[in-house]
């Protein structure tokens, strides 16, 4: 059903069940965000996308407050922008300023939300735990003092195999990602619908089915790829459409370039925009007996043409 909104005193006819955000969005109205992926469940936990509505006592976060009827929305006003800087220097408290040698900078959102909010310094130092070697992984590697809690990983690991190897342990300022039941298996669901069974034989040893989703969706640098660790900057490497030639699914893929080799993976698969294991971190991607697949081939005599 429509219904009238106002945002930014602008007048907007939009439809009942949108959230805040989608109908700004939907309007090109920008509203910043960290925890919120479209594909993903969103949960508002980090209130950098907090708007201002009249009537409600304190700013909303915009990706879970529904839209009203009469709604007069305010995205930019100076309490929403305090609320939003507040909650970012939160993040900043004790986060390791080690964006020069960070695999994920220039292509971080929180190193992006610091500058647009003109975030210098950090109120406190040494706030949190240490929080090091929380778990072991062949394929990815997880920087727990980068990371925000903001849950990403566990829900892409729960969108994909509807139950997470990740969930956050502990509570208040020692908070963490850690392996779900420690010692326990985990039942879950290929993306190609079978099932699976994942034993941990040791407590901090992450054993899935590394389909590398939580580095792709992780937005800053605590998730990441063991073997392009230290091997590329993002503003240094050269983009490519293709599709995965590792199945019959033909996954369309974004790829990236350094020094004449492939390094990392943007996806948009067949199952919800997701990629497998061979599709992420299977060597040489995007390459087929030296050429790059740009177009539809059928393979005759072993060979493609």
């Amino acid at each position: 059903m429509d219904i009238e909104i106002t945002i930014n005193d602008k007048k907007l006819i939009t439809k009942t069940g949108l959230t805040i955000l989608e109908a700004a969005s939907q309007a090109g109205i920008k509203i910043p965000t960290l925890c919120y992926l479209k594909r993903l469940r969103p949960i508002g936990s980090c209130r950098i996308c907090s708007v201002e509505v009249k009537g409600i006592e304190h700013p909303v976060p915009s990706c879970v407050a529904k839209v009203k009827e009469g709604y007069e929305i305010y995205t930019d006003t100076e309490k929403v922008w305090n609320v939003r800087k507040e909650a970012l220097s939160h993040l900043l408290l004790d986060h390791p300023l080690d964006c020069p040698v960070c695999d994920k900078s220039g292509y971080c959102m929180l190193q992006d939300l610091s500058f647009e909010f003109g975030l210098t310094k950090q109120k406190n130092k040494k706030l949190y735990p240490d929080r090091t070697n929380i778990f072991k992984s062949e394929y990815i590697e997880y920087m727990a003092t980068r990371c925000i809690l903001c849950s990403r990983c566990i829900r892409v690991c729960t969108d994909m195999y509807g139950n997470s190897f990740y969930e956050i342990k502990g509570s208040g300022y020692d908070s963490y990602i850690g392996l779900t039941g420690e010692d326990k298996s985990i039942h879950g669901v290929k993306p190609s619908g079978s099932s699976f069974i994942a034993e941990k034989t040791e407590s901090n040893i992450l054993k899935c089915y590394y389909c590398g989703n939580c580095i792709e969706v992780c937005p800053v640098g605590a998730l990441i790829s063991k073997p392009s660790k230290f091997k590329e900057r993002y503003w240094q490497e050269s983009p490519f459409s293709s599709v995965c030639d590792k199945c019959s699914a033909a996954c369309r893929i974004e790829y990236y370039r350094y020094a004449g080799e492939e390094s990392l993976v943007r996806t948009e698969s067949l199952f919800g925009g997701y990629l497998c294991r061979q599709g992420f971190f299977y060597e040489g991607i995007g390459k087929n007996n030296g050429y790059y697949i740009s177009s539809p081939y059928i393979k005759k005599k072993s060979m493609p043409e």
